[in-house]
């Protein structure tokens, strides 16, 4: 199916919002997302991460909630083995803004559904 993922998850308070739900990179302590979805990371006011633990390698960010606003979120370009090209986002930056850690149970809920060839 083509992606029509192409507007923002919602808008809050008048303000537009982008929301990755993913199992941080943890050799470049980063969250990632496809390069074709960074017009709409970069077009939303902030953009969320939802820190999905990984199942076997425990990561700072584990169950944690983050905001950026977009005009402020540093990222670079990274090739991955098989060719592709993903944008990294460095969870350490100067405006990337800790919210609050999800509950256990809920955190190891999203855990059971990713697809992440890193848990």
């Amino acid at each position: 199916f083509p992606s029509h993922d192409i507007q923002e998850d919602m808008i809050a308070e008048g303000k537009k919002i982008e929301v990755k739900t993913q199992v941080p990179f943890v050799i470049k302590d980063a969250f990632t997302f496809k390069e074709n979805q960074l017009k709409k990371c970069r077009q939303a006011d902030y953009v969320y991460f939802v820190s999905v633990p990984n199942k076997t390698k425990p990561h700072h960010s584990d169950g944690k909630v983050y905001r950026i606003a977009s005009s402020k979120m540093m990222y670079s370009s990274y090739r991955t083995k098989d060719g592709r090209t993903m944008i990294t986002v460095p969870i350490k930056q100067p405006d990337m803004e800790f919210l609050f850690n999800m509950d256990y149970a809920d955190a190891c809920t999203l855990q059971k559904y990713s697809v992440s060839e890193w848990n």
